[in-house]
């Protein structure tokens, strides 16, 4: 029979020769896949889920070609979820990225953000920003109606 004391010295031994194995590298998702995810979690109702992978896409990719556009993604995930105050840095993020694709669009997020907020002058400015660049009553109605429609799908039965 062999000592306990030998025993746990193989064990160890065993575990260190574990330890200095590598193993496979994770692979990491590729910008793109990550944009594609959170798009289509966004599109089952899946806000908050959508806004984690948001959050991390925007911390490791700030200056990524689609970052504004998923900095209004974020900011629409927070919206949706009743996170206000957590929007209007998203939408101000999107602006600030200078992406004519998505700038109207997050002017008149940052206006709703900021109403629900309070923040009176930051909504009249991104208000009088988004109507100045051709929003008109009709685009504010259809962003209602596409809230409306992601909120019925996501709605328990």
């Amino acid at each position: 029979m062999i000592p306990l004391s030998c025993r746990l010295f193989a064990i160890l031994l065993a575990a260190s020769a574990l330890a200095a194995v590598p193993l496979a590298p994770v692979h990491a998702q590729a910008p793109v896949e990550q944009l594609a995810a959170a798009s289509a979690l966004y599109d089952s109702g899946k806000f908050a889920q959508a806004a984690k992978l948001l959050d991390t896409f925007l911390a490791a990719n700030p200056l990524h070609p689609r970052a504004g556009a998923a900095a209004l993604a974020l900011g629409r995930c927070r919206s949706e979820l009743g996170q206000y105050a957590r929007a209007v840095p998203a939408y101000e993020k999107a602006i600030a990225a200078k992406d004519p694709a998505v700038r109207n669009t997050a002017e008149l997020g940052l206006g709703e953000a900021a109403l629900q907020t309070s923040q009176w002058a930051k909504a009249a400015g991104a208000l009088k920003a988004a109507t100045a660049a051709g929003v008109t009553p009709a685009s504010c109605q259809s962003l209602s109606r596409t809230r409306a429609r992601s909120r019925s799908r996501t709605a328990p039965a």
